[in-house]
């Protein structure tokens, strides 16, 4: 049995309120890879949607397609997030080690950097002292 499609899986949520009340989730993962009629059925689904029944969230590298974008910045707006980069990790490293009062050498921060990459919430979660970190 095929599985149902991207346009399908997303009208079911935004068309069809909670059973259990509520507000129902939408994620459509890199929406610049969708193909045009799923770009226009998403887009009507947008316009028509109960914003108090239904949240959408749309991922793309990139631009949203215009359609998508339209329909989205009408019914509640539009967050960009820029990526996030080894560069940005290092410097939240050093603002975060600031923040909480360390001093962090250079041998550490290449260390912390080395095996965490850009993924500052698992620092920071290391950082608690949870994992034997701590100052």
């Amino acid at each position: 049995m095929p599985s149902p499609s991207r346009p399908a899986l997303a009208r079911g949520a935004l068309q069809s309120g909670s059973l259990f009340g509520g507000v129902t989730g939408v994620l459509v993962v890199d929406a610049n890879n969708l193909l045009k009629a799923e770009i226009d059925t998403i887009a009507e689904l947008l316009a028509n949607a109960d914003p108090s029944q239904a949240v959408e969230v749309f991922t793309a590298f990139g631009s949203l397609p215009a359609p998508i974008r339209g329909a989205a910045k009408a019914s509640g707006g539009i967050s960009s997030v820029k990526a996030f980069n080894e560069r940005d990790a290092a410097s939240w490293l050093a603002d975060e080690a600031k923040r909480r009062g360390l001093r962090v050498d250079q041998a550490a921060r290449s260390q912390l950097l080395n095996h965490f990459g850009s993924n500052t919430g698992s620092m920071a979660w290391a950082g608690t002292g949870s994992t034997g970190c701590g100052r």
